[in-house]
């Protein structure tokens, strides 16, 4: 039961106190790592849930997750090329801007990381996948690269672990952007892990169809993450179709 209780105490205090508990959310996250109880890892996915959501209603998580946002396909090329002369036009940073020298803006950086954080645990509790590999050998023992097989799952989880963290991040979708903004960047990796992955329990899926997918802005990134993932893992050719419609599709927006 110590786990249990470690973990309730610290949501408490973080919940209550708010920034001046924000060190909680560290041990949070690494209590979700390492804890063997399914009561104390939903508890603490249940508060740093809270903790976030209620971040990302103030305001204080756009500029983190909005830095790894995706654009729409058709739009990504016109971006890019913007996106490479204002790279090329402006100054080096210096020391003094590379980091943050305010506190509020040192908290938001640190909040955000702690933020990415959170959304890759609970995607690799949602996928059932170790988010990382193995570390590699020294190089005096290193020996031929075995076989490529699939990861090992990171632990065995219940179906309800999994439920528990695809609606926390399906809240994160809804919250991280600002109050009423989609995030379809983030829900575009729940959806591809959850359709990827084989070690995705059925009820994730019985959770996603019934309680989300009867939304508009669901149903319309569902459709663009299937479509996405269709033209990646598709024939080359078939890629190749989809991109020159693509292209198609652009040369009929301009001339309209």
């Amino acid at each position: 039961m110590a786990e249990i209780g470690t973990a309730n105490s610290l949501v408490a205090e973080l919940l209550a106190g708010g920034r001046a508990k924000a060190n909680n959310v560290v041990k949070l996250l690494s209590l979700m790592g390492s804890c063997k109880q399914e009561a104390a890892l939903k508890s603490a996915i249940q508060g740093l849930k809270q903790f976030f959501v209620a971040a990302g209603q103030d305001g204080l998580l756009a500029e983190a997750a909005a830095s790894g946002a995706s654009r729409p396909a058709k739009r990504q090329k016109v971006a890019a090329a913007a996106g490479s002369e204002a790279a090329a036009a402006a100054p080096a940073p210096t020391p003094s801007s590379a980091a943050p020298s305010d506190p509020e803006s040192q908290y938001r950086e640190w909040l955000g990381r702690q933020y990415g954080s959170f959304v890759s645990q609970l995607l690799a509790l949602i996928t059932g996948w170790a988010p990382a590999g193995p570390a590699p050998q020294p190089a005096q023992q290193q020996q031929p690269p075995p076989p490529q097989q699939p990861p090992a799952p990171a632990r065995t989880l219940s179906a309800g672990v999994q439920v528990v963290a695809a609606a926390a991040l399906m809240e994160c979708v809804r919250s991280e952007l600002g109050p009423g903004v989609f995030s379809g960047s983030l829900y575009g990796r729940l959806l591809s892990g959850v359709l990827l992955s084989p070690a995705v329990r059925p009820e994730v899926f019985a959770l996603l169809f019934s309680r989300y997918l009867g939304a508009a802005d669901v149903r319309y990134h569902t459709l663009a993450t299937v479509r996405a993932l269709a033209g990646r893992y598709g024939s080359g050719k078939g890629a190749a179709a989809a991109q020159a419609a693509e292209e198609e599709e652009e040369e009929d927006e301009e001339a309209g």
